[in-house]
């Protein structure tokens, strides 16, 4: 459904979202606190509704943003500064997400934020948050790679993850290296990380090994920020 679409069904659905109570903390030693939760077929909408206007507005976000960062010297000042920038204007985008679809049903983001946390134990719902922000591009079967050609990229990916490791990197600098690794590639072979990406999931069983050893050295790295380890 295109964006104007679904915003009609949002404005028709505004009268009928509403909303249903629960009691929080209801030990009377320590009171009573009355919240207002939204319903769960309405809460559902909202999510789905967020997840489309996201998705729309981060691929052509994406696309400026991957030809910007390419015009930039790998790793420099600018380059990185781009690569911040952009996950700042990612989480804009949610808000913005957030503000429109809620402003299109009358709800609040109290009223919103107070579900997230009452749905988090729900089976069925409790995705529903966490998949409201979803990046993945969408790649048509005609653009997957060959098995071939796949594990020489993931072979190139790894490598170069591997040169990386000995530095130790922090969580953002970790990020930037992983879009400076999926540029190279895109200078290389041509490829955009998502078709890589789909192309990995196709033949991700045949690559177990190197699927074990790319993770153990993300965990690597991921570990070296982490004061818990």
């Amino acid at each position: 459904m295109k964006w104007k679409e679904w915003t009609y069904a949002a404005t028709a659905l505004t009268c009928a979202a509403g909303l249903y109570l629960y009691l929080k903390s209801p030990s009377p030693l320590i009171g009573l606190t009355v919240v207002q939760i939204i319903k769960r077929s309405t809460y559902k909408s909202l999510t789905t509704q967020m997840r489309v206007y996201f998705k729309e507005n981060y691929q052509k976000e994406l696309i400026n943003y991957r030809k910007t960062r390419r015009s930039l010297l790998s790793r420099s000042a600018e380059y990185e500064k781009c690569v911040q920038d952009f996950n700042k204007r990612v989480q804009d985008l949610v808000e913005e997400a957030q503000v429109l679809v809620l402003t299109q049903f009358g709800l609040s983001r109290k009223h919103f934020q107070d579900s997230v946390n009452y749905y988090d134990l729900d089976p069925e719902l409790q995705s529903c948050a966490g998949e409201m922000v979803d990046p993945t591009i969408q790649v048509e079967s005609g653009r997957i790679l060959g098995k071939e050609e796949t594990k020489k990229m993931l072979d190139f990916y790894q490598a170069r993850l591997k040169e990386y490791e000995s530095e130790c990197p922090e969580l953002e600098e970790y990020m930037i290296i992983n879009v400076q690794i999926e540029d190279e590639i895109f200078r290389k072979f041509k490829v955009e990380l998502e078709v890589l990406n789909a192309s990995w999931e196709v033949y991700k069983e045949e690559f177990q090994d190197l699927y074990e050893q790319l993770r153990n050295q993300t965990y690597c790295v991921m570990a070296s920020t982490d004061n818990s380890y």
